[in-house]
């Protein structure tokens, strides 16, 4: 900006005078008799004078010039090269997606077995996001944002992951072309690190469950179960990975809430008086106040809190309808349930899988999300094919 603007200066200082030139001449063609009357030398002297004063103007300011466009390639070089070293990705394209220009680190992000890349809508990883993103970010010239984007690339030996920004950039001095600039940020480190704090988190989580599982004496290893059983219902579906992180330590600590019912409720071996259901049903308020405090964990204890809501509302602590429940917690549900029906206890014997399976399709709709319970039933059709049959 600087620069444009101190080439504009000089511009107009050498139109000057050029005009300074022309009045100079017509002063002369003017008063050309009168200063001749006075003295031949005297006019000739005075041109003279005056062609020297104006030559070395002239080569001062271009000197100046010259000196700034130096200062101006030297500036160019500079950019160039820490642009070359950036270690974020820097594109810029124009109305028609072709691109202008893209950094040594750009061109590593995107790169593919086409070699060089002209447009946007060749790069591979780019075409692949999904469908209304992929137009947004060809066609809207407004601020972008992609997080995480995941890429399998052939010259790597792994997945690394981006974040992609793209946003309206209008070029300096050429005001017909409206561009965007594109900025990608490799994020890989960061996801590697923080997939293994969770599973740390999640392996310290199952742990605790463990420790859960040994005050209940007849679930046993109930908790760390039904996380394995989660985990089947959560691979067929495209959730959020935070919400299905949330929901595998939501799974694992579903009970945490026990740790405030009595043993002598908790173990008794038979069948639960009326109010000492009353007093079992509290487990899951327990537990979710027990989390509710601690940052980040929210989400985790409103799952925890739903995870015996049933669809057709007379679930509990709150009698949700379907749709007011949330999704990890009618998954735990069902995994909840399947484990339990599936497990020894004094009062009763364990119920085959079979029979576990046929209980679950019964109550799909009234005590289970039918959905949900249907991709249950066929995966785990498919794990005990032969057990079942």
């Amino acid at each position: 900006m600087i620069g444009v603007n101190m080439r504009s200066k000089i511009s107009i200082k050498i139109s000057i005078i050029g005009y300074v030139n022309i009045l100079m001449v017509l002063l002369v063609a003017i008063f050309h008799d009168v200063i001749e009357s006075i003295s031949e030398w005297l006019l000739v002297t005075l041109l003279f004078v005056y062609a020297i004063l104006n030559g070395v103007y002239i080569q001062y300011e271009i000197r100046k010039q010259e000196k700034l466009q130096k200062a101006l390639e030297d500036e160019r070089i500079l950019t160039s090269q820490i642009l070359s070293t950036f270690p974020v990705g820097v594109v810029l394209t124009d109305q028609a997606n072709d691109i202008n220009y893209n950094n040594p680190k750009a061109l590593e992000f995107m790169q593919s077995n086409m070699g060089e890349i002209s447009n946007l809508k060749d790069v591979e990883f780019l075409s692949k996001l999904d469908n209304q993103i992929y137009t947004n970010l060809l066609q809207k010239n407004e601020l972008i944002q992609i997080n995480e984007v995941e890429i399998n690339a052939e010259n790597k030996l792994s997945k690394y992951y981006l974040n992609l920004m793209s946003m309206p950039f209008k070029p300096i001095g050429d005001e017909r072309k409206y561009q965007k600039l594109i900025v990608l940020e490799d994020i890989s480190n960061e996801v590697v690190l923080r997939n293994k704090l969770e599973n740390q988190y999640l392996e310290m989580f199952k742990s605790f469950a463990k420790i859960i599982d040994a005050k209940d004496s007849y679930t046993g290893m109930h908790s760390t179960t039904v996380v394995d059983l989660v985990n089947i219902i959560l691979n067929q579906l495209n959730l959020d990975k935070q919400i299905e992180s949330d929901t595998r330590i939501a799974a694992a600590l579903h009970d945490i809430g026990k740790i405030g019912i009595p043993e002598l409720i908790l173990n008794k071996p038979g069948k639960l008086t009326d109010e000492e259901y009353e007093i079992m049903k509290t487990h899951p308020v327990i537990g979710s106040e027990l989390l509710s405090g601690i940052s980040g964990y929210e989400q985790i204890s409103t799952y925890i809190r739903h995870h015996h809501e049933r669809p057709d509302g007379n679930g509990y602590p709150d009698g949700l309808l379907n749709d007011r429940i949330p999704i990890p917690s009618k998954i735990i549900s069902i995994a909840d349930a399947f484990d339990a029906i599936t497990s020894k206890r004094v009062y009763r014997d364990a119920r085959k899988v079979k029979g576990a399976l046929e209980i679950i399709e019964n109550s799909a709709g009234r005590q289970f999300d039918s959905e949900l319970a249907d991709i249950f039933v066929r995966e785990i059709r498919k794990k005990y094919d032969s057990v079942i049959n």
